[in-house]
């Protein structure tokens, strides 16, 4: 109960910080993805770099305890290296802006409703900031490589004397890589907080070992989606 308690806190907060959009000069961040973090007690962190004209590198990894609630037997540690191109910069448009935002912009103009002139002036600088590397809301594509291993320690039989059973513990491992494709959109408020939500789907290349299953915290099946929340720098 306490996990969707946490995790719907988590999204009105995330609903605030879309009325809002930063022009400020973030090329850093780090996110904390919120599904595999509230519901499974799976820490998923994110690093990103920004880059000239909208790319960016993103590093993610995660590591999953077996005890933890989750239906993968198996502990996991993970990671997907992706490269991530800003395929356009949210943009204030008068009609399409929504209440919260519109109300937002009346209230940083000292209550005076935005001019179309305003709005196109801040178009502009996001799209320069954009070019210059600097992190600005926007839609994304994203392409990764991931890299996941898994252990399990298993009580096999050794031997016996007569009716005692003697047992040893043996611990078998298992590698899969494979290729994620991804969608999303991100905020980032003026303070630094960064919503993301995502999706998309994840291709298996190769598997090996024990755990072929294609659940994780960071997919599931052939799909990748998720929230995550963060804070620039």
């Amino acid at each position: 109960m306490r996990n969707r308690y946490l995790l719907m806190l988590m999204l009105l907060a995330s609903v605030c910080a879309k009325a809002q959009d930063t022009l400020q000069g973030y090329r850093n961040d780090f996110k904390l993805s919120l599904i595999p973090t509230a519901l499974t007690a799976t820490p998923y962190i994110s690093y990103e770099r920004t880059f000239a004209k909208g790319f960016a590198l993103e590093v993610d990894a995660y590591y999953h305890d077996a005890d933890a609630k989750w239906a993968v037997n198996e502990d996991m540690f993970g990671t997907q290296v992706a490269a991530k191109y800003l395929l356009a910069v949210r943009l204030d448009e008068w009609w399409s802006m929504g209440l919260i935002p519109w109300i937002v912009e009346i209230h940083k103009h000292g209550g005076i409703i935005p001019t179309i002139r305003d709005m196109n002036h801040r178009n502009h600088v996001r799209r320069q900031k954009k070019r210059e590397g600097l992190l600005v809301s926007g839609t994304y594509l994203k392409t990764g490589i991931t890299y996941q291993h898994k252990w399990r320690t298993f009580d096999c039989f050794a031997g016996n004397q007569g009716s005692t059973i003697f047992t040893e513990d043996r611990t078998g491992t298992g590698e899969q890589f494979g290729l994620n494709f991804i969608i999303g959109n991100q905020t980032v408020a003026d303070c630094g907080f960064i919503f993301d939500i995502y999706c998309g789907c994840h291709v298996p290349v190769t598997e090996m070992g024990i755990g072929q299953s294609l659940y994780s915290p960071a997919y599931y099946f052939y799909l990748t989606a998720g929230m995550k929340l963060g804070w620039a720098f």
